[in-house]
């Protein structure tokens, strides 16, 4: 029953129905015939489907006769940090594939002046290193001035005063002398290197293997948006800085908004879109899916979690109340298939939970609902667990004073706990409260007449049954344990 939220991987199980996108995308790709470079970009939110239309697209690459299918490598930035380390990692994972894959006759050689030029792009100081160089010999220098200038005034400077200096002084030197000054002399080393063979003219020689090629090379980078701030701009700027190797296409999957929010240039001398835009020049937005293609995947998945309940559980299913629960606000949550996976994932396993004996001791409904805001808006799942009096109560059914300022205050904590969650979730939270615990956000009276429909109903509005909703422990609670 449990589905891998993953992407899918091959066009046998798309049920979105991205294929022909995907393939006419692969097919651009494979017939674009300048040996010029090319950047796409591909963009669509979190959980919609990019990495599925990746993979949809190399399947069908894979199907194309040899002299038209790019050599595809797929570089992932997650395992390293740092500007020098992702350009190292870059490199390094071109050389690799071309090494593995081995395409023509030139790949071997080419890897190789790959890494070489890596070397010579990773030999150049950083700035923050010098940086770092420049204020410990400031600290030194300021040190010393310091002692010199006290002695010069004639103000005594015992022994121990001197002594301490001098050790302080050691000590930045000592620092110095480890990794500090290592990077020193790997610099100086580097620079040597770089007097006998030029970036400029290692770059041409890998510039001149490509055009050669028969085959261009297709580079994905995906998922970046889920990469810190610093990390999205040091690999958006390493695509600028290699954009211009010939017969390359880069693919770059990610959410637009976030990664022109880390863009951004924090002096507005440029916006994070218009940097982007400079970088690529072809983009495409994920198509958009049709609302039946999800909700008929969602159906099938409810359906199977569903069937695992003891026999019998369909009398307690009202498709009426369903259906109603389903329009108000239940829906809202499924704009994805992973959305759906992640739910149903869940409910499958904590189906099991409420039956005893084959017994069942909850309404699948009630459940359903309860679980879809477990899931997605915690928050206000453990507000719900914390505040029986507020969700399962039995109103006196007179019209008191009394009785009508308890409504009203019952009314006014629960707005305010609605209030404390995402306000993009509120109204559809609020929907499925309205349909779950009828009366709670109307303030209409729900007295004890209505106790054996929620009892017989095994609905989570009783107060007899409510905790079995939050304990998961059928026939108990957790502090029954």
């Amino acid at each position: 029953m449990f589905k891998p939220e993953g992407p899918i991987t091959k066009s046998t199980e798309d049920i979105l129905g991205r294929t022909t996108f995907a393939t006419r995308l692969a097919d651009a790709i494979a017939k674009w015939g300048f040996k010029d470079s090319l950047v796409i970009g591909l963009y669509g939110t979190w959980g919609t489907g990019k990495s599925s239309v990746i993979n949809l697209l190399k399947e069908h690459l894979s199907t194309l006769e040899s002299d038209n299918a790019p050599t595809v490598i797929e570089f992932n930035p997650w395992m390293v940090s740092g500007q020098k380390q992702l350009l190292s990692h870059y490199f390094e994972q071109l050389a690799v594939e071309l090494e593995i894959q081995n395409q023509e006759t030139l790949d071997e050689d080419t890897a190789a002046k790959l890494r070489q030029y890596a070397a010579l792009l990773l030999a150049l100081p950083g700035r923050s290193d010098l940086q770092g160089v420049l204020e410990n010999i400031l600290s030194i220098g300021g040190l010393i001035s310091v002692v010199a200038g006290l002695i010069m005034q004639g103000l005594s400077v015992t022994a121990w005063g001197i002594a301490i200096s001098v050790f302080g002084v050691l000590l930045i030197v000592a620092r110095l002398s480890g990794n500090l000054l290592e990077g020193i002399a790997r610099y100086y080393e580097n620079r040597a290197i770089l007097g006998k063979r030029s970036i400029a003219a290692k770059k041409q020689e890998i510039v001149d293997d490509l055009k050669r090629r028969r085959r261009k090379l297709l580079i994905i980078l995906d998922d970046i948006d889920r990469l810190s701030e610093n990390e999205i701009k040091e690999l958006i700027r390493l695509v600028k800085v290699n954009s211009d190797f010939p017969q390359t296409v880069y693919l770059i999957a990610c959410d637009r908004t976030i990664v022109e929010k880390h863009l951004e240039d924090k002096n507005k001398a440029i916006s994070g879109r218009e940097y982007l835009e400079k970088i690529i020049q072809v983009n495409f937005d994920l198509p958009q899916t049709r609302r039946s293609r999800i909700e008929k995947y969602l159906f099938s998945q409810l359906d199977e979690a569903l069937e695992r309940l003891p026999s019998g559980w369909q009398k307690y299913f009202d498709q009426s109340r369903w259906a109603n629960l389903y329009h108000s606000g239940f829906k809202d949550f499924f704009p994805t298939i992973r959305s759906i996976k992640r739910y149903t994932n869940s409910l499958a396993f904590h189906l099991s939970m409420i039956e005893k004996e084959g017994v069942l001791e909850a309404n699948p409904i009630d459940f359903m609902a309860i679980e879809c805001i477990r899931v997605f808006c915690p928050e206000f799942y453990h507000y719900m667990r914390e505040n029986k009096e507020l969700f399962a109560y039995i109103d006196s059914e007179t019209m008191s004073d009394y009785g009508h300022r308890q409504r009203e205050e019952r009314l006014r904590l629960l707005k305010e706990g609605l209030s404390n969650i995402p306000e993009s979730q509120r109204e559809s939270i609020g929907e499925i409260v309205k349909w779950i615990f009828p009366g709670c956000l109307d303030n209409t009276i729900c007295g004890g007449t209505w106790v054996s429909t929620w009892n017989k109903g095994l609905m989570a509005r009783s107060p007899d049954y409510f905790d079995v909703y939050f304990s998961l422990t059928p026939g108990g609670d957790e502090q029954g344990l």
